[in-house]
């Protein structure tokens, strides 16, 4: 017997999640942008659009798309997904991993605290970026069971690859 109530499973999550703005107009396969500009319906929406995201806020679908590498209803989209599925309020997806690393060690030490911990064995660019102190970070290696022991009230945050 076919049940018709709304399936929450994470399969099916992660099949529909993100998509929610294409589901009313009938779209089942999201599209693929690959535009890297994008023209403005006009100056001030421009202008509008890069005021909103330099100040820190997020484009939705729908917003008027300004530069690829801002913005991209694509890459929204698998946001979207991604915090669905993760449970989370928003998700944010870099280029590579290293852009991962550089963001999250920046936003992590905004505050003054340089200190990070770190796990080896890291991916040799993470590895590199920390043992050379290029975002001026300084860094305790420590073993799984000496995490807890090497954090300091300066500690911004605690790395450990897999």
């Amino acid at each position: 017997m076919f049940d018709a109530s709304p399936v929450t499973t994470v399969d099916t999550r992660a099949v529909h999640a993100g998509r929610d703005d294409l589901t009313a107009l009938g779209v089942h396969v999201p599209p693929i942008d690959l535009s890297t500009t994008n023209p403005l319906p006009s100056i001030a929406a421009g202008g509008d659009a890069y005021e909103h995201l330099a100040t820190g806020g997020p484009l939705t679908p729908g917003d008027t798309p300004v530069y690829q590498r801002l913005w991209n209803p694509t890459v929204a989209r698998f946001e979207t997904a991604l915090a669905e599925l993760e449970g989370t309020a928003a998700s944010v997806a870099f280029a590579s991993g290293m852009a991962a690393l550089s963001a999250t060690l920046l936003a992590a030490t905004r505050d003054g605290r340089r200190h990070v911990v770190a796990v080896r064995p890291l991916y040799g660019g993470t590895d590199h970026v920390l043992a050379t102190g290029l975002l001026g970070t300084t860094v305790t290696w420590a073993r799984p069971d000496e995490v807890a022991a090497a954090v300091r009230p300066d500690t911004a945050l605690v790395i450990v690859e897999t």
